[in-house]
């Protein structure tokens, strides 16, 4: 059935977290926790062209290749729900040619114990 967490005390939605960058050719948007911090990401924006990846600084596990005809027809990965670490975070390598923006938005993560 796969791994349940049973928590005595959910977890409680905190604080907003969101960021809007410029960003050049080749360089990446990191969407990364502070330690001993967790997020949920539920949008992520993109104004090109870009590889979109989780990773650990180690491997990556690409999510999505946005290209410049998806950009054109769809710029936001919605209801994500993606969570992070600090150990575990997201990468939004900007693959267009040129400089672009890039964002995001999500909510910290109160544990409750």
């Amino acid at each position: 059935m796969g791994n349940l967490i049973d928590y005595e005390y959910k977890p409680t939605r905190g604080a907003a977290v969101s960021d809007l960058q410029s960003i050049a050719n080749g360089a990446a948007l990191t969407i990364r926790p502070a330690i001993g911090e967790t997020w949920v990401i539920e949008m992520i924006s993109f104004g090109g062209a870009c590889t979109i990846a989780f990773t650990n600084g180690t491997l990556d596990n690409p999510i999505a290749t946005e290209t410049a005809a998806d950009v054109v027809n769809n710029q936001v990965i919605e209801k994500a729900n993606y969570t992070l670490t600090r150990d575990d975070y997201i990468m939004v390598t900007n693959t267009s040619g040129a400089t672009a923006v890039f964002g995001y938005n999500g909510y910290k993560v109160h544990e409750n114990i």
